[in-house]
């Protein structure tokens, strides 16, 4: 079943941190999308029409499954299933029965997904992006194991101290009454379940095991006396008494066991889960932090060979053509006060980079004498569109070192900003560089290494997350087009 774009692309984000996509998107929620088609989605709240579809979807679910399994039931005990079903009491009771159970299962699920979206921290369903990440305090708040008071118990000395003690107490137990061990062990073995379950809502509830002191302690020691108590009397119970004194043996020990058994795994197993939550999240940092500078490393690598020519040639100009040089001052000028802006920021806007090409490439066509030409289109509705700075200045630096340059006939580089739609009929912005030069047959020839168009695609990855692309194609008679395809937030 198909989701709208923006639900799949929480979908998509939210699973990269271990949020599962049912969660996100469960079966009944997609179902209710062809009803209300612009209802977000469970963690972002829903709609109050969506939990009533949900208690609804339950109660009838439930409902059906009660009538065909009690159908089958009463017709193997030769009774008449219409006359005991259908009459207007047990009618009003079971209906009253399953409505209850799909209101608090509605209600149940709506108060556990409030807590998951405030775990996480998420914004307004208005405001959510593709760029969201979860906020590292509070996932790093939720992975302190003193916050599993369960799981903290796991490789403490103090327990395993315990422990040796609570084998001796049941030891003396079973030496001194062995007939009433296995009962007694079995009445502390339910008190030790009731422990376990009230331990496992704890961490939840925002309560924190102690980090030192008596009370950490006195928690400590008091599970290792359990753990060694227990074990040793399901060994002593299964192992010798059930041989011994088959009457007076617990049958249920090793059930009361099991659910303790049970609480633990399912405490250690929501703290795995968080800790392994904060590991990609810190992961995701520590790549957007590595992506951050190694794109101040790009720009870095874009401007000054470039420069380093230009005031070159400059020199060499003043001897021989002191106007045109004046005129190459004043473009390298504008060209510089453009540029250092854009340095600055990560963004730009689609005006400030087509100013940027025009001194640019009022700049090329001085230092090649004539054999440029170029044509700067910008619709009036993508002058103020973001997009990541510098762009631009690449693709013609690529066009004019790898096409134009290495061709002794004239060219002509042409580049132009517009708005296109796709097949789903979202916006984007379509930016493209088409030059006449060599082409790609002489790519190889100029000594190009692809680093440019490299740089670029690793910044559209890490502004846009996958979702813009850079297309070469060949221009005719010769050369190249270059588009970038960004969308619009």
């Amino acid at each position: 079943m198909t989701l709208p774009p923006k639900v799949q692309a929480a979908v998509d984000v939210l699973t990269k941190f271990d949020v599962h996509p049912d969660l996100v998107a469960p079966l009944s929620y997609r179902v209710y999308l062809r009803l209300r088609p612009a209802t977000p989605p469970p963690l972002w709240g829903a709609s109050p029409g969506y939990w009533t579809f949900v208690a609804f979807t339950f109660a009838f679910g439930s409902a059906a499954l009660f009538f065909c399994g009690a159908t089958y039931w009463l017709v193997q005990q030769g009774r008449d299933p219409v006359a005991e079903l259908l009459s207007p009491l047990p009618q009003f009771v079971l209906w009253s029965f399953f409505g209850f159970i799909g209101w608090a299962t509605a209600s149940g699920t709506a108060d556990q997904v409030k807590l998951d979206a405030a775990n996480l921290q998420l914004p307004a369903w208005e405001s959510f992006t593709t760029a969201w990440r979860p906020a590292m305090d509070q996932v790093a708040a939720y992975a302190n194991p003193n916050r599993y008071w369960l799981a903290a118990l796991k490789g403490e000395p103090v327990v395993k101290r315990a422990e040796f003690i609570g084998v001796i107490a049941f030891v003396v137990l079973a030496s001194l009454l062995p007939v009433k061990a296995a009962s007694v062990a079995e009445t502390l073995a339910v008190v030790y379940f009731v422990l376990c379950v009230i331990a496992n809502q704890r961490g939840p509830r925002g309560r924190t095991l102690a980090t030192a002191g008596r009370a950490r302690t006195a928690w400590f020691v008091q599970h290792g006396l359990w753990f060694g108590f227990l074990a040793t009397a399901l060994l002593w119970n299964y192992g010798f008494a059930v041989y011994v004194w088959p009457t007076k043996t617990s049958a249920l020990l090793g059930v009361y066991c099991l659910l303790a058994f049970l609480m633990h795994y399912f405490d250690r197993a929501r703290f795995e889960q968080q800790r392994l939550l904060l590991s990609r999240v810190e992961k995701a940092e520590q790549d957007k932090q590595l992506a951050e500078i190694r794109l101040q490393s790009l720009k870095a690598q874009i401007e000054p060979h470039f420069i380093f020519n230009t005031i070159a040639h400059l020199k060499s100009m003043i001897a021989t053509d002191p106007k045109s040089a004046e005129r190459m001052a004043d473009e390298l000028s504008d060209f510089l006060r453009a540029s250092l802006q854009a340095l600055r920021n990560d963004s730009s806007t689609v005006a400030a980079e087509m100013a940027l090409a025009r001194a640019y490439l009022e700049i090329a066509k001085l230092r090649m004498g004539g054999r440029l030409s170029s044509q700067i289109d910008m619709g009036a509705d993508v002058a103020d569109i973001k997009i990541p700075s510098l762009l631009v200045q690449t693709l013609l630096e690529n066009a004019i070192q790898h096409g134009v340059e290495p061709k002794s006939t004239p060219s002509e580089i042409r580049v132009s900003a517009d708005l296109q739609y796709d097949g789903a009929g979202d916006k984007r912005l379509l930016v493209r560089v088409a030059d006449t030069g060599r082409g790609f047959s002489q790519l190889s020839a100029s000594g190009g290494s692809g680093i440019g168009l490299a740089n670029i695609r690793e910044r559209l990855q890490s502004a846009y997350d996958g979702r813009a692309t850079l297309k070469l194609s060949a221009n005719t008679p010769s050369g190249v087009i270059a588009e970038l395809i960004l969308p619009i937030a």
